[in-house]
């Protein structure tokens, strides 16, 4: 369809990307306090630092068996659903759920920014070396 409408393509991607910006400053400024992190400050990593699939999981760990139990605690339907021997493919299930929410919300946009820091220190890099 786009094909046709060269001039609707390029309106829909500088719209895409517009949105994408705006959610990653979203993001970022949340994920920038040092009180979002409390008590996993160790994950984070530097603004122009990917953060990983792996530190991602970690984290996912780290807070899902907390919200895990809380819901087990707090929720008659995840107390039904995490019933006898049932507990540890429930945890696993917050976990991934956490892991997805975290890989691709906070890993995403922190990466952008990364990637974008990265490439302006490589500039700034070879700017300074000429």
């Amino acid at each position: 369809m786009f094909s046709r409408f060269p001039h609707a393509a390029r309106t829909v991607r500088l719209r895409m990307n517009a949105a994408l910006s705006d959610a990653e400053d979203v993001f970022n400024r949340i994920t920038d306090s040092e009180n979002q992190w409390w008590p996993f400050g160790f994950l984070r990593p530097d603004p122009d630092e990917r953060f990983s699939t792996r530190r991602a999981a970690l984290l996912a760990v780290l807070q899902g068996l907390p919200i895990g139990m809380l819901l087990i605690l707090f929720d008659g339907a995840a107390r039904h659903a995490a019933g006898h021997d049932r507990l540890p493919v429930f945890l696993l299930t917050v976990c991934a759920a956490v892991f997805a929410t975290n890989r691709f919300t906070l890993a995403y946009f922190w990466n952008r920014r990364a990637e974008r820091l990265s490439r302006h220190r490589t500039r700034l890099e070879r700017f300074m070396g000429e």
